[in-house]
């Protein structure tokens, strides 16, 4: 049996098939979405049929009150990107730290335990200016991670600009850290490695 009533958005009249009460149908004037009635409410005269809400081919307007949420935003990757790039500071940072340390105890080493402080430093100098610098794997290992690292962040804020994505300063900022670091990354790499392949 058919469900006869008016449309509540332009108050056409309308009419369904009975397995349809209760559900959402598409009006057949105004295209709203509506939700049909469980019993007839409009005489028995030939009224056009509903068409059952399915794909319709432009979008559809909710009935007045009807609780719209807004679309889904597409994921940014700002956040990662930043996240990469605050990594790649911190490993560059623990490399030059390492690095560093491994200068430090080179001069002590070779000056002996009597040595002072400022004369461990001098002999560390000396070593970095003649190309005898002693090979430190960990700075190694730290620069490589960071250069990874910035490299990844510097994509996804690449991304993130291109795409015209939420969170678009957060991207610039993963921009300019990722660059930064990526350098100073690569100069410990340098450095890490000088001593391995400088001549004797």
């Amino acid at each position: 049996m058919a469900i006869r009533f008016a449309c509540p958005a332009c108050r056409q009249p309308i009419e369904i098939d009975d397995e349809w009460a209760g559900q959402s149908v598409g009006c057949p004037y105004c295209r709203k979405v509506i939700t049909a009635p469980a019993v007839s409410a409009w005489p028995t005269e030939q009224i056009p049929m509903a068409a059952p809400l399915r794909q319709p081919l432009e979008p559809i307007m909710p009935p007045p009150g009807y609780p719209v949420s807004a679309p889904a935003r597409a994921a940014s990757a700002a956040p990662w990107a930043l996240t990469l790039a605050i990594t790649s500071a911190l490993l560059c940072m623990l490399g030059f730290m390492v690095f560093a340390y491994q200068i430090q105890k080179a001069g002590m080493e070779k000056l002996g335990p009597d040595a002072s402080f400022a004369e461990a430093q001098q002999a560390a100098q000396e070593m970095l200016t003649s190309g005898k610098i002693p090979p430190s794997p960990l700075a190694i290992a730290f620069s490589i991670t960071g250069n990874l690292c910035a490299i990844g962040g510097l994509v996804l804020a690449i991304r993130t600009l291109l795409w015209q994505q939420p969170r678009r300063g957060m991207a610039i900022v993963a921009c300019i850290i990722s660059v930064a670091f990526f350098c100073c990354a690569g100069s410990l790499l340098v450095n890490s490695l000088y001593g391995v392949v400088a001549p004797p």
